[in-house]
């Protein structure tokens, strides 16, 4: 039995960490309310054909960024939670991973940049400014991908208040750059990727500067994190690949099949998926680290699944519903000329409440390592790009929306399979029943 001082330490404990989790939510939100701002103002200010330019250099930086990640943070997140409490090992583990990361991540930037190159071009930009959005979106890439490994070590720290202040101070940099641009009448594509670059520079000089009193980066590298980098990058490559794939395809045949103007319309009503952004950082910065430091029990580990994924559908169909009565008002934020478009909107939002409950799903299973079986992915996302391409119009906003919306459920139905499979080999492996 535990005395009643050690009771009141542990109630202390987790009153703090409640109050933590409370502010950092609340922070999160006030950073995703401005940068929710910073996106309507670009929007507002930008003509059509260079918010399509600027829409298609953010999404490869996501979509490469996430290629780039090649798993590392799914084994850092699995083999740093068991070494926490060990510095030096702790910080061979993650100097372990930098290492693997920038090895691994130069080929995959530059095949990026020149894809942002090339769909720039094939939508019509200029050569000279193509290349020099190519040029911004290299850089950020790269500060973008160095800055994954670090902010996985605070994560899994459980440091909070530094993710949040970080968040609340990078975005608040943001809208004062964004307005100035607008205030100078200056806001074209590349500009407005540079302060996209320097927010990202930003961020990757303050998680490092805190991260360096914590780690030792001078730590020697382990052979076997290396290896187990190489298995969690075998293991989700193909998915991350088809992913990507999948989700640059859009672009892809937008640029193609579709026009300039669908895709501006698109991007901009995905503009309000950021509410979203909010529940996936606190169930990426939160909940799955707390998920990866949880013992190997197997209806906890379900509960806690279940109970992360039911409240995040609860919370994404409420979102859904209040999009759908609102839409007018929402329309009316981006301007006159996305007027109109409220059912385009409705099955946008509708898209992406699926598709943010397939990711954070995928955070809980990459924060356990359960990463197998995710090549099903493939198959199902090749009868969705067969069936899209075949039943649904691109060339019009609403056959458009409905084509990225459908999107969303070969990932889901994924994340399910890994998850049931993770937990089946933690029953073989413990024998705890179901």
């Amino acid at each position: 039995m535990k005395d009643s001082k050690t009771l009141a330490t542990e109630s202390t404990a987790r009153g703090k960490l409640v109050g933590s989790i409370g502010r950092y939510v609340v922070s999160q939100g006030v950073a995703q309310a401005i940068a929710f701002l910073t996106g309507i103002l670009i929007v507002r200010s930008m003509p059509k054909q260079d918010y399509a330019y600027y829409s298609i250099a953010v999404s490869m930086i996501a979509a490469t960024a996430l290629v780039a990640e090649s798993g590392l943070n799914s084994a850092l997140m699995s083999r740093g939670a068991s070494v926490r409490d060990d510095k030096a090992r702790l910080s061979s583990l993650f100097v372990s991973g930098m290492r693997f990361r920038f090895i691994s991540g130069i080929p995959i930037v530059l095949i990026g940049t020149s894809l942002v190159c090339y769909l720039l071009l094939e939508n019509g930009l200029v050569l000279e400014q193509a290349i020099l959005c190519s040029a911004i979106v290299l850089c950020t890439l790269w500060s973008t991908v160095t800055t994954g490994t670090i902010q996985t070590f605070h994560r899994l720290d459980l440091q909070f208040d530094l993710i949040r202040n970080t968040s609340l101070v990078v975005s608040g940099l943001r809208l004062l750059l964004v307005a100035g641009l607008i205030f100078a009448a200056l806001t074209n594509a590349p500009l407005v990727l540079a302060v996209s670059l320097a927010c990202a520079l930003g961020t990757n000089l303050i998680l490092k500067h805190f991260a360096a009193r914590r780690l030792d980066f001078r730590a020697p590298r382990n052979p076997k994190d290396r290896s187990a980098f190489g298995v969690s990058a075998r293991r989700t490559i193909p998915m991350t690949l088809m992913l990507v794939a999948s989700e640059q395809s859009i672009l892809f045949f937008l640029s193609i099949r579709g026009t300039p103007e669908v895709i501006a319309n698109v991007s901009a009503l995905a503009r309000f998926s950021i509410v979203f952004t909010i529940v996936n950082l606190v169930v990426v910065d939160i909940a799955a680290p707390m998920f990866a430091r949880t013992e190997a029990d197997v209806k906890l580990l379900l509960r806690r699944f279940l109970a992360v994924a039911g409240s995040y559908t609860l919370l994404a169909t409420g979102l859904v519903v209040l999009v759908g009565m609102t839409a007018p008002l929402l329309l009316k934020l981006l301007g006159e000329r996305y007027a109109g478009l409220e059912l385009a909107l409705l099955i946008v939002a509708a898209g992406s409440a699926v598709l943010n409950i397939g990711y954070a799903l995928s955070s809980l299973n990459q924060a356990r390592g359960w990463t197998k079986y995710s090549w099903i992915y493939i198959p199902l996302i090749v009868v969705w790009a067969v069936l899209g391409l075949s039943l649904i119009r691109l060339d019009d906003t609403v056959g458009a929306a409905i084509f990225i919306a459908s999107q969303a459920l070969p990932g889901l139905v994924t994340q399910c399979v890994r998850f049931i499979a993770g937990l089946s080999h933690l029953k073989r492996e413990t024998g705890h029943p179901l």
